[in-house]
């Protein structure tokens, strides 16, 4: 019995040994565990911010792409509103123009149609003296034949 116990108490020492050799390893693995964890949660973290960051570069560059848009569709509208302006410019002087000479036209035309109704009015007008002068003028010639003198 004694050897008994011996041999259990031997046993149990080794047994003592061994558990305190695996609780040992246990505590290495289970802190390896841990910082592997806290690695894995540190990555997925930086993995986080990196994707919130990339978003927010995405979200910037896409507003500050639809700002330049926004500007080129301004600067063509003042483009295309300055031709248009311009062309309007044109349009308006060459119808001044157009009316400058259309008003002179019409008053060449206005002088043309007076000149044209003075000239009827004299033409009547001598054609009427000219008949009223007929007999005077063909008194004078029959004078003239008859007496022969061309100073009358």
């Amino acid at each position: 019995m004694k050897q008994d116990f011996l041999s259990l108490k031997i046993q149990s020492g080794q047994n003592d040994k061994a558990l305190k050799n695996k609780l040992s390893v246990l505590d290495m693995e289970s802190s390896k565990h841990r910082t592997v964890k806290q690695q894995r949660l540190q990555s997925k973290d930086t993995v986080d911010r990196l994707m919130q960051n990339i978003e927010k570069e995405h979200t910037d560059t896409n507003a500050i792409l639809a700002e330049i848009a926004k500007c080129l569709k301004d600067k063509e509208e003042s483009v295309q509103k300055r031709m248009e302006r311009i062309k309007k410019n044109q349009e308006i002087a060459e119808q001044a123009a157009n009316d400058s000479k259309d008003q002179s036209e019409i008053k060449d035309r206005q002088n043309l149609y007076i000149q044209k109704l003075w000239n009827a009015f004299m033409r009547k007008k001598m054609e009427k003296e000219m008949a009223n002068s007929a007999q005077i003028d063909t008194a004078f010639k029959d004078i003239r034949t008859a007496t022969g003198l061309t100073d009358v």
